[in-house]
């Protein structure tokens, strides 16, 4: 009785099961024939910019081949032509080794192409499975800070500038790294074809060049002149020694009572800006950027450098203390080498040997010489001898 009762039902089912079937098929032919359905678009933003034509787009292969430059990437690094060469093209790039990273792995970065200041973005794209890749960056050239639309936007640049060198100089007190950093960040708020930080030199009052950035060529043919330094008379870096004042030049060639000490036709300055760098009254150097294109500097830009100047200045005294403090402890670590010597020597021989040798290495020089007096010779007469 169950089993006459429950047939029906399930035949009934069935039925009704396949005409489910039926319909889902006809629907699918019908949405097949209207064509593919719409493309969703992907919620990832790739790193390109509105129009086209306002960026310099260069792709490479991981390694370092080129593999397209459009044309805007062609003027940037001027290529007038010849196929792009990635070493080539970052010799025009400052920092060359930050540009060189945008190929190395994803990011983004801010470097000098030239006299171009631009923001770059790196996106590594996956080519096959194999793991061959390839790396798009996208440049965009960024306006001069003083040439930002409002006061706000200029501020911000600023304090961004400032908060780097910060992060930057407070990772190291090595002088080196820190006057790289200095001019890195700079870089990011001036344009400029030449940059240089001296340090003044108490015992011979002079200033002495302690790092350049931009054009190699003139840091080589400076550094091969006799005087390769500025006294307080000598060219804009003087001038900044003596007035404590920063100085600004819009046009180099008509300023008649300032010039610059080094003035060659392969080093054409049209414009300048330098500050004093200064801890209360205390001179610790100069910072100063040239320009080969007149009026590249504004009077609003003088705060902005004198600014970065002033924390440059504290940042290069720490580390200079550092460094004269680092000397200090090995000096006495020297002496007491030393001491260790006359206390554990039994030899006279030997022990003016100790001397000698722990006193040469102390006072960094090549060769010590001990005298004593000789009183039935009434000479002073090498120790040892």
């Amino acid at each position: 009785m169950e089993i006459s009762t429950s047939l029906p039902t399930a035949l009934a089912a069935i039925a009704l099961g396949l005409g489910l079937l039926t319909l889902i098929g006809l629907a699918l032919r019908w949405i097949a024939a209207r064509g593919p359905l719409a493309r969703v678009a992907s919620p990832v933003t790739l790193p390109v910019p509105a129009r086209a034509e306002d960026a310099a787009v260069v792709v490479a292969q991981t390694g370092g081949r080129v593999l397209f430059a459009n044309d805007l990437a062609r003027q940037f690094f001027d290529l007038d032509g010849q196929e792009p060469n990635l070493w080539r093209m970052a010799q025009r790039a400052q920092p060359a080794d930050t540009f060189l990273e945008l190929f190395v792995r994803a990011g983004s970065a801010s470097v000098r192409i030239g006299e171009r200041r631009v923001e770059a973005t790196s996106l590594q794209v996956p080519v096959d499975e194999s793991g061959a890749s390839r790396f798009v960056v996208v440049m965009r050239e960024i306006h001069h800070i003083a040439e930002l639309a409002s006061v706000e936007e200029r501020t911000a640049q600023v304090l961004s500038v400032m908060g780097d060198i910060t992060r930057a100089v407070s990772g190291s007190l090595d002088l080196s790294a820190t006057l790289d950093a200095i001019l890195t960040q700079t870089g990011r708020a001036f344009q400029y074809n030449i940059a240089e930080i001296t340090l003044w030199d108490v015992d011979r009052q002079v200033l002495r060049p302690a790092r350049y950035a931009g054009d190699p060529a003139y840091e080589r043919e400076f550094s091969r002149s006799e005087s390769n330094f500025y006294t307080p008379q000598e060219g804009f870096s003087g001038y900044l020694a003596t007035h404590r004042q920063p100085l600004l030049v819009g046009s180099v060639e008509a300023a008649s009572s300032v010039r610059p000490k080094l003035e060659r036709p392969d080093f054409p300055f049209r414009s300048y800006i330098g500050a004093p760098l200064i801890v209360g009254q205390q001179l610790i150097g100069t910072l100063e950027l040239v320009s080969y294109r007149a009026d590249t500097y504004r009077p609003g830009d003088l705060p902005i450098l004198s600014t970065i100047a002033g924390q440059a200045a504290v940042a290069i005294q720490n580390a200079q203390l550092f460094a004269e403090q680092q000397q200090r402890v090995e000096e006495l670590a020297g002496l007491a080498e030393i001491t260790r010597a006359i206390v554990a020597t039994g030899s006279p021989r030997e022990l003016y040997q100790r001397l000698t040798d722990d006193i040469a290495r102390l006072m960094g020089v090549q060769m010590v010489g001990l005298l004593l007096h000789d009183a039935g010779e009434n000479a002073l007469v090498g120790a040892g001898a």
